[in-house]
């Protein structure tokens, strides 16, 4: 019986886990007129999975329900900063600058403000991340640790990929985008 209810339990998380991504994909597809460059931003999310998998390897711990609670609001924090950097290269690419000259120019000038807000929130959790990580939580540390805990495991982590690859990502998308316009217009034609 506990196993059902443990098993449901997960059920109830993915499905959560998976909807927000979807509602995430949707939104960003509406503001940036497109269905590629969205996929761009979700591979911030990827990377967030990562530095969370590394984080909880590391210190031994288990991811548990809160921690799992805590992968929401990751999925929010790590796709901001994603944001700021496709959508100010996507400005820079209105206004005329080649995709190279657009991604380069749009990262030096980002670099400093993800790197900011990422800062912040990362020293602004340590108070509930601390006293879990020398067993010292109580109460309602307990509960709230696993949730900084990830989101410090996985923003760390995601903001250095976001900024050294998603870069990368993006002129692939970007070049994934041209070839199927390019087939779609081919067969619109013929």
């Amino acid at each position: 019986r506990r196993f059902r209810r443990l098993s449901w339990e997960q059920g109830d998380t993915d499905f959560t886990m998976y909807f927000s991504v979807l509602l995430i994909y949707l939104i960003m597809a509406s503001l940036f007129e497109s269905y590629i460059h969205p996929f761009t931003i979700l591979s911030c999310i990827g990377f967030a999975f990562v530095g969370v998998a590394i984080g909880f390897y590391t210190l031994g711990m288990a991811l548990d329900s809160s921690a799992m609670s805590g992968l929401l609001v990751l999925f929010g924090i790590v796709v901001n900063n994603g944001i700021v950097l496709v959508d100010h290269i996507n400005r820079y690419r209105h206004q005329g600058l080649f995709r190279r000259d657009a991604i380069i120019r749009g990262g030096t000038d980002r670099l400093r403000p993800i790197m900011m807000t990422a800062t912040t929130t990362i020293i602004g959790l340590a108070p509930l991340v601390i006293p879990m990580l020398y067993g010292t939580a109580e109460g309602n540390a307990r509960r709230w640790g696993p949730i900084g805990l990830v989101v410090v495991c996985g923003l760390a982590f995601s903001t250095m990929l976001t900024l050294i690859l998603l870069p990368t990502v993006y002129s692939l998308m970007d070049d994934l985008s041209r070839y199927g316009k390019r087939i779609f217009d081919t067969s619109r034609t013929a």
